[in-house]
């Protein structure tokens, strides 16, 4: 091999090298499985109202990522045992306190493990409980939302 062809070869070895470096590097900054995105659903929302949208539809797979495969909404009124009876979730999802005030709604999503966790709203912003009670859907599903004469964001059913 000519002095030329090895000086080439060993800049692109180096180069392969540093790039391999920079993609682990990323990769461990990047989010694991275990965090979860809170406000994915009122960021969703905020880019329709940014659009002057009245109407847009969000898909929680989409927004929260493909480690969910459920998710249900929770209305104020229900308690934790209650949404555990109802959906058959092994223990309580994390982030969902004991009791649900009238002004806040959450959305639970579920692992195919059985694992939960739950996204808060504010309901005078977002209302996933406009329709009433919704039973479990594939976090593949599209919820469409529709904005109120008052500026809210409500779950269209």
């Amino acid at each position: 091999m000519s002095k030329t062809l090895k000086t080439f070869a060993g800049i692109v070895i180096a180069l392969f090298a540093v790039a391999m470096i920079g993609l682990v590097a990323l990769a461990g900054r990047a989010v694991g499985a275990d965090q979860f995105p809170d406000g994915g659903l009122e960021r969703a929302i905020a880019a329709a109202e940014e659009e002057n949208l009245n109407v847009t539809a969000a898909s929680p797979y989409d927004i929260y990522g493909e480690e969910f495969v459920a998710g249900v909404p929770v209305c104020p009124g229900t308690d934790s045992q209650q949404l555990m009876q109802l959906t058959g979730l092994p223990e309580k999802p994390e982030g969902l306190p004991e009791e649900i005030s009238e002004n806040e709604n959450y959305l639970v999503l579920v692992r195919e493990d059985g694992s939960s966790v739950a996204d808060g709203f504010d309901r005078a912003s977002l209302d996933l409980c406009a329709v009433g009670v919704m039973p479990p859907f594939s976090s593949a599903a599209i919820l469409p939302f529709a904005k109120t004469e008052e500026g809210n964001w409500v779950l269209a059913g």
